[in-house]
């Protein structure tokens, strides 16, 4: 056989190698793109997340805020109108004593007033005498303690 064949023949070997070769190499070039691919949209979707959380984030922030200073309103009324509550039941513990002073003062209410009537006039209701007022007031007052 003559040397030139023998090359040929070992050249068209080679190219066939090399066919098998590239097409081998463009199989896997192929699926490292697809995986590039899948990559990239996948870190464009982690962004996308990233940049929501931040927005959602920063709403949160602004509510608490809002919230926070709404709270802090409606304590500071809370507690002015505590000491006002305050003031008006130490006035009226102090009117209460001072009713409780006037009464015992006074003196028993059977002291105050005649244990029979009259026997000249008629037995009619008479309305309640305002000793029995203060008495009733008193007593509420105690109970409101």
């Amino acid at each position: 056989m003559p040397v030139g064949m023998i090359l040929e023949g070992l050249v068209a070997v080679l190219l066939v190698v090399t066919i098998v070769y590239s097409a081998i190499l463009d199989r896997r070039l192929k699926a490292l793109r697809t995986g590039q691919d899948g990559l990239k949209a996948l870190i464009e979707g982690l962004d996308g997340a990233t940049r929501r959380a931040q927005t959602s984030i920063n709403e949160l922030k602004a509510a608490a805020d809002a919230a926070g200073q709404n709270l802090s309103v409606q304590v500071s009324k809370a507690r002015g109108l505590t000491d006002e509550l305050q003031i008006m039941i130490e006035a009226g513990n102090g009117l209460a004593d001072r009713l409780e002073g006037a009464r015992s003062a006074a003196g028993p209410r059977e002291a105050r007033e005649p244990r029979t009537a009259p026997a000249s006039k008629a037995q009619a209701p008479r309305p309640k005498a305002p000793e029995d007022w203060e008495e009733t007031l008193l007593k509420a007052l105690r109970e409101a303690r």
